[in-house]
């Protein structure tokens, strides 16, 4: 196509002073088209041979120094005893991190999806919770879900980086207490878990001295800093689909 055909070059390369060019894809190992490395000349001869050569050579190199996912793949390997994790797209949807697995509970019809979106938007942008799994990496029928925030960061599609990790320690907690807690964590009182579940305001009050118990903590409050510092509690979405 000549040059007077395209519009970007006759408003913005000719005026700059540029006669000739060329563009080569940056493409990562994986095949992934991460941008474009242009090539331009202040003569209209074509760019030589070597030059040519030169681009040939820079565009793997480059492709990967830019390459957004790099990044944060680097992030997820922080999670201590990741063993999946995948990109939350602003579309709702999820891509894989080069040279990293991904799990059933990061594919788009998973409940833990919208319970990470639920907890974006943070300060910092990141937090942790148990998802209930009953198979490796999970531990006592639960794995954690860590999440890092990245909307706002180039390129402008992504949201979240989302990584599958053993649970850890749950302090004693089992599955209800568990639950309870991720409704404290909400806002919930004593009585509204109480009519959400269907049971005695006492049985729920009982949960909750045993849970303050477990995590020796002084108070309910107390309980539910340490349940979102330490992510253990199971988000009420979540337990809602457990109990359905």
């Amino acid at each position: 196509m000549a040059a007077e055909q395209i519009r970007s070059w006759m408003e913005l390369f000719r005026p700059a002073g540029f006669r000739e060019g060329l563009g080569v894809g940056l493409v990562t190992r994986d095949g992934r088209r991460v941008g474009l490395l242009g090539l331009n000349t202040d003569t209209p001869a074509y760019p030589s041979p070597a030059a040519c050569n030169l681009v040939q050579i820079l565009a793997p190199t480059i492709a990967y120094a830019v390459d957004p996912l790099r990044s944060l793949t680097v992030l997820a390997r922080i999670v201590r005893g990741m063993t999946a994790a995948t990109v939350l797209t602003m579309s709702g949807g999820t891509l894989p991190l080069p040279g990293l697995p991904t799990h059933p509970l990061l594919e788009a019809n998973s409940a833990v999806l919208p319970a990470v979106v639920t907890h974006l938007g943070g300060t910092p942008d990141y937090a942790m919770f148990l998802a209930p799994y009953d198979r490796p990496p999970a531990e006592a029928g639960y794995v954690r879900i860590t999440l890092f925030g990245c909307h706002g960061r180039p390129p402008r599609h992504l949201r979240a980086v989302v990584a599958v990790s053993a649970p850890g320690d749950l302090c004693g907690l089992i599955g209800t207490e568990l639950e309870i807690l991720g409704a404290l964590v909400e806002g919930a009182t004593a009585a509204s878990i109480a009519v959400a579940r269907g049971i005695p305001v006492g049985i729920v009050e009982g949960h909750l001295e045993r849970v303050r118990i477990k995590l020796a903590v002084p108070d309910r409050i107390t309980a539910s800093l340490r349940a979102v510092r330490e992510g253990l509690y199971v988000p009420t979405q979540m337990a809602a689909v457990t109990r359905s």
